[in-house]
């Protein structure tokens, strides 16, 4: 139809990480699309287990102006019977930091808790001696073996346009590592695997009218 204005929106930047710490800085005006997950937390050990629970997810929409950073702490996944590791995203002016809780070990199971975003996710249970419960809009949870629970899924986002994939808890019974991001891992009588790490993703967009 004439007289129609249309728009796109043009990447002027990226950032992407699984593990450990980093930033980026706005080199022009434009909008942040930041996404986080926790660490996914251990398998319990014996022979009447929980898995650990699903990493949290946290998504943020936020102006940046040029030469504004945001940094990033990266959760770990908890190894067997140790929980997962928070990841924290840092924002300029003092805004509230964006915190991805992680999934507690077998033992209590809980899924990450999310704070300060625009939308917060839960992760899921891990199974006590049962079925792993899926993250809130993610992964999904690790099936038990025998009394052996399953781990939980990570938080995530299928109920929106853009849904990175959220990572499922494996098995009870399962020495494998845990399923990127924030995925638990499932009860093992010896041997739980570790579960996965969390993880951010960073777009920096502007709005093209044409």
């Amino acid at each position: 139809m004439s007289g129609q204005r249309r728009f796109s929106l043009d990447i002027v930047g990226y950032a992407t990480a699984n593990s450990g710490t980093g930033s980026i800085t706005a080199t022009v005006n434009c909008t942040a699309l930041i996404y986080g997950w926790g660490g996914g937390g251990g398998g319990d050990i014996g022979a009447v287990a929980g898995g650990g629970g699903g990493g949290a997810a946290v998504y943020k929409s936020i102006p940046l102006t040029a030469g504004e950073t945001i940094s990033w702490s990266v959760g770990a996944g908890g190894g067997p019977a140790t929980n997962g590791g928070a990841t924290t995203i840092t924002l300029p002016r003092g805004l509230t930091a964006l915190v991805a809780g992680g999934g507690s070990q077998g033992g209590s199971r809980s899924g990450g808790v999310a704070t300060g975003g625009d939308i917060n996710r839960r992760g899921g249970d891990g199974g006590n001696s049962a079925d792993g419960n899926a993250g809130q809009f993610g992964g999904a949870g690790g099936a038990a073996s025998g009394t052996l629970g399953g781990g939980g899924g990570a938080g995530g986002f299928t109920d929106k346009p853009y849904s990175p994939t959220a990572g499922a808890g494996t098995a009870g019974n399962s020495t494998a590592s845990g399923n990127a991001p924030g995925g638990g891992t499932g009860a093992h009588a010896a041997t739980p695997g570790t579960a996965a790490n969390g993880a951010v993703i960073i777009f920096l967009v502007r709005s093209m009218q044409f």
